[in-house]
């Protein structure tokens, strides 16, 4: 997994863009590599033909993350998760949040167990704009795997990825679901769980809309 590194450069570019931070591309990966796929990245046909042949939910992921938190999980909570193809093997990426500190996660998609211990970050190694963020999950209304559950009951399918973002002061999730090999993607509001369909990276538009 890639270390956290700072989301004032998609910040900055969305500024420049005139688009919201949740959208903005970067040379740069600004976040973690489960935030990215959830925010900035669409899901190839190989991982996606992979994803849906896999045994474990992206929830049961979260779930187990949360609850594998190097015994600090009263806690825990997830703010991105996402399923990768790690060399042939199906992954989730989970990223949970205790105690001040971000617990790096891998879960097997098939058995649905940990992959080793987690990688730990301090929150004084993350850099002040992520700990901004960071520092408004334990108050969000609507949790990662909730936020989930809203988008999927609007788009229907599985969720492939999700992450907690952040743009123009508003906090709400990213969900991408693949439906029947289709991909779409929404945002969840974080304080009522609204769902507005967002267009997929690479793709020209998309509709939006609320649940």
């Amino acid at each position: 997994m890639i270390r956290m590194t700072t989301v004032a450069a998609a910040t900055a570019l969305a500024l420049v863009l005139g688009v919201p931070a949740a959208f903005a591309q970067s040379a740069v990966a600004p976040l973690t590599q489960a935030q990215n796929a959830a925010v900035n990245e669409r899901p190839t046909p190989a991982t996606i033909k992979m994803f849906e042949n896999v045994n474990t939910s992206l929830p049961n992921a979260i779930g187990t993350a949360e609850g594998n938190t190097n015994g600090s999980n009263s806690n825990s909570r997830a703010f991105a998760a996402a399923f990768v193809n790690d060399n042939g093997a199906p992954v989730y990426l989970v990223d949970t949040l205790s105690n001040r500190s971000v617990y790096q996660l891998q879960i097997d998609a098939n058995t649905g167990k940990p992959i080793g211990n987690a990688k730990i970050l301090e929150e004084s190694q993350l850099p002040q704009q992520e700990r901004k963020l960071l520092a408004t999950l334990p108050n969000v209304k609507t949790n990662l795997s909730d936020a989930i559950g809203n988008a999927t009951g609007k788009l229907g399918g599985k969720a492939i990825d999700a992450a907690i973002t952040e743009a123009n002061g508003q906090i709400a999730y990213n969900v991408t679901v693949v439906n029947n090999g289709q991909v779409q993607r929404a945002s969840v509001d974080q304080a009522n769980g609204k769902v507005a369909v967002l267009p997929v990276p690479g793709e020209e538009s998309g509709s939006s809309t609320q649940k």
